[in-house]
């Protein structure tokens, strides 16, 4: 699904699926961890969302909260390893550096940095059309991140 320049978001049950807009084939689906905890203490869990892709199902990355309350939320690729973290409306890498800002607008999402826009999200009648870049056919990983934020952030452009 990282290939792919142009993704459809449509939110199905607790997850949601991954399509080309094109053709409407599956790419992959997120499906939300299930919480074990009970109620009253749910909140020290960190919710989690997989990422997977179509055929066959292998992870492809992880997006959670990181502890109880926090706002912050992590990528991680398959293996566990940090890629991204999402944090008030700004993306950061790895280690913690700002790289891209999160803008809300009235149908969707811009992903930029300055004078540059890595993605951008619209709310259309049948899902979230997600559309990155044409320079970052070649970074998976960047990829991973913006998608990773909008399964994040995005939550309330999908109601």
């Amino acid at each position: 699904m990282l290939e792919y320049s142009n993704v459809r978001i449509r939110r199905v049950g607790e997850g949601w699926e991954i399509l080309d807009p094109d053709t409407g084939r599956s790419l992959g689906l997120a499906r939300c961890r299930p919480l074990w905890l009970s109620w009253g203490v749910a909140w020290l869990q960190r919710a989690t969302v997989d990422v997977f892709e179509a055929d066959e199902e292998p992870l492809v990355f992880t997006v959670r909260r990181l502890w109880g309350l926090s706002r912050k939320w992590e990528i991680c690729d398959a293996d566990g390893n940090r890629v991204a973290l999402v944090h008030r409306g700004q993306i950061l890498d790895a280690f913690g550096r700002h790289w891209a800002t999160v803008e809300s607008t009235s149908d969707g999402i811009n992903f930029c940095a300055r004078d540059r826009q890595f993605a951008q999200a619209r709310r259309t009648t049948n899902g979230l059309h997600m559309s990155f870049a044409p320079d970052l056919q070649e970074h998976p990983l960047t990829k991973m991140s913006l998608l990773g934020a909008i399964l994040a952030t995005g939550r309330d452009l999908f109601t």
